[in-house]
Order: structure tokens, then C-alpha cells, then sequence
């Protein structure tokens, strides 16, 4: 391998090394609650007095903010709520799968409308067609008992159509069918608040702040510098030294071709 060559690669190496040139992201204090029990709810406030639905026991619930020792404002899967902490786990590590992946489908006897609340005098929200399928569901709770003999449970449930676009709310649940079952979540997370990586990361900025990192990005931009310099002057270098080697074949070939030249009129 020529000099150029290992130049090359070290100055590659080192761009390697610094941060945003992979796509790992770090991210200090990215804090989840694990679910740990059947029994846990996502709330609409912190006054965890109005329940959204039921969590999937062994997901989890990104952590937004803390309003108090026993309550967090946190992200279930794109719908934001609170969530009472005391029977929760702590997580610093970043999960592969924090949420559940759940279907369900409408029956084919009429059109399910979709309600803010779980009962039929609710706000309405949408329709959802009768056999509508793969729709998405989050979670369920016990309410009214919209029709009699039926039950009361009801889901929370996400529709997407072109007419209505995105829709969130709640169907009576003897309306549905074929929902998914959620198997439990057997991954190992961080308990311990450390630096944590993933590259499915929420964007959160690298931190700057440490002067230890400062050197050392510091260090590797004036190494990459100086190399480059190095290889861009051992080019020249070739080339001036090539020059007068490059002349004196051309002149002799101008020599040679001149002699031909008269040789062939010299009779």
C-alpha cells in the first residue's frame, strides 16, 4: 500500500470518529416506565381522574416530564396522557418494541361510530364502515353498556380514511372483531440512569458541554488537516519532480522524429 493510500484511510478514520458521521445516536436521560401489572392506566390529566384506557402489561410508556413523585406526563405510542408511577419499573435504556402492535376489524353489520368517550352520548368523532379491517387499536376500558346484554367494555382505536382522515376515539367493542392478542415483552432494558444508544432515538443533541469530548474532536480535525496536507503535497512534489523527466522524452522524441524525417530524403 503507497503512501497515499494509508493517508487516505487515516484521514477516513478519523472522520469516523466523530460525531453525526454514523447514524448512532446518544442520548443521556432518555427515561421510560415499564408496565408491570394488568392493572395500569393512561389518563387524559394529572388529576388521573379521567382514564384514557388500559396499558399493555410488559410495554412501555416514554417518559415526557414528571409532575410529581407518584405521577408523569408520558407518550404511549403517539397519544400523550399521565400515568400514576408507583407500580412501574424504571428504564434508561431505549426499547426495540415499547409498544404493542394490535388490529382489529369491524363487523359486517353496520357502520361503528366513533365517539371522544367511551358512550354513545359522547362527542362524535367519525364513522367507521362495516368489515373495515387492520384497524389500530391502543387499549380498552369498561364504561357503558351501550347495548343491552352486550357488556361495557369499549377500545380506543385509530381509523385512517382519505373522506376523514386520522381519527382517535372510541368504538363499542361488541361492534368489532378479530382483535390481535399482544404477546408478552420479554426484552432486557437498563435499569441504572447511564448514556444510552439507539438509532431509532427521538432527535436529542449530543453533548457538547464535556470538555474532554471538545479536545478530542478538536484533536481529530488537525490531525485529518495535517494529512490532508501531506497528501496533497506529496502530489506536487511528484509532479515537480517528474517535470524535467517528462521534457527530456519529449525532446528526444522531437530528435528522433526530425532524424527519420531527413533520413528518408538522403539518398
Amino acid at each position: 500500500m503507497n503512501l497515499k493510500a494509508v493517508l487516505l484511510s487515516v484521514v477516513l478514520l478519523c472522520a469516523s470518529l466523530l460525531p453525526g458521521a454514523n447514524d448512532i445516536c446518544y442520548a443521556r436521560g432518555v427515561k421510560y416506565y415499564r408496565v408491570i401489572d394488568d392493572n395500569t392506566y393512561l389518563y387524559t390529566s394529572p388529576t388521573l381522574e379521567q382514564k384514557y384506557f388500559l396499558l399493555a402489561n410488559t410495554y412501555f410508556v416514554q417518559v415526557l416530564d414528571s409532575v410529581s413523585d407518584k405521577v408523569a406526563h408520558v407518550m404511549y405510542d403517539g397519544i400523550e396522557g399521565y400515568v400514576q408511577t408507583d407500580n412501574m419499573l424504571t428504564c434508561y435504556s431505549i426499547p426495540d418494541t415499547p409498544y404493542p402492535t394490535q388490529k382489529l376489524d369491524v363487523q359486517d353489520v353496520c357502520n361503528v361510530v366513533l365517539y371522544d368517550a367511551p358512550n354513545d352520548s359522547a362527542h362524535y368523532v367519525g364513522i367507521v364502515p362495516f368489515n373495515a379491517q387492520d384497524i389500530q387499536y391502543y387499549g380498552c376500558i369498561n364504561s357503558q353498556e351501550a347495548i343491552s346484554g352486550l357488556g361495557d367494555m369499549w377500545y380506543y382505536v385509530k381509523y385512517c380514511s382519505f373522506e376523514q382522515g386520522v381519527l382517535c376515539g372510541y368504538v363499542y367493542a361488541p361492534l368489532t372483531k378479530n382483535l390481535s392478542v399482544a404477546q408478552p415483552n420479554l426484552e432486557v432494558v437498563s435499569t441504572q440512569d447511564e448514556q444510552t444508544v439507539d438509532a431509532n432515538a427521538l432527535p436529542v443533541s449530543n453533548d457538547f458541554g464535556n470538555a474532554d469530548n471538545l479536545f478530542i474532536i478538536v484533536g481529530l480535525c488537525a490531525l485529518a488537516l495535517v494529512l490532508l496536507y501531506l497528501l496533497f503535497k506529496t502530489d506536487k512534489r511528484k509532479k515537480r519532480k517528474n517535470a524535467p523527466i517528462n521534457n527530456m522524452r519529449r525532446d528526444k522524441l522531437t530528435y528522433m522524429a526530425k532524424h527519420n524525417e531527413n533520413d528518408e530524403f538522403d539518398f
